[in-house]
């Protein structure tokens, strides 16, 4: 399914009944009918299916490539050490060891959090 490249949505009565829910999810919020939509689009069009697709592609990668990740990020380490020790990129050389090797799920939560924060912060404004 997150193969599957949807321009529009896909009207089917479980995805009708997702969408019926989202009004009820939003509550009396400070948005008009339009922005409640749009606020779906957002986290769930955008945000919550790009993560999921990206999630599917990385736990699929090695299947479709034939690389696991570990061969994959072992043949690109020298080019990234050439690169980090270039001083062409000073931003990026002094970002933590670890910056890059974070958990998926941990990944997801923080970026919804943000997501959900800033909708809060934008609705408090207007009341």
């Amino acid at each position: 399914m997150l193969g599957v490249d949807q321009a529009g949505p896909v009207l089917g009565p479980n995805s009708l009944q997702a969408l019926e829910l989202t009004p009820a999810a939003i509550g009396d919020a400070a948005l008009s009918d339009r922005e409640k939509m749009t606020v779906l689009s957002i986290i769930d069009g955008g945000y919550v299916s790009g993560m999921a697709r990206t999630h599917f592609n990385t736990v699929h990668a090695e299947q479709r490539t034939g690389v696991s990740d570990e061969q994959f990020r072992s043949a690109q380490a020298p080019l990234l050490n050439a690169a980090m020790t270039s001083g062409r990129h000073p931003k990026l050389a002094a970002l933590a060891e670890d910056s890059f090797t974070q958990d998926g799920e941990a990944v997801f939560e923080f970026g919804l959090r943000l997501l959900l924060d800033g909708l809060e912060t934008f609705v408090d404004r207007r009341a």
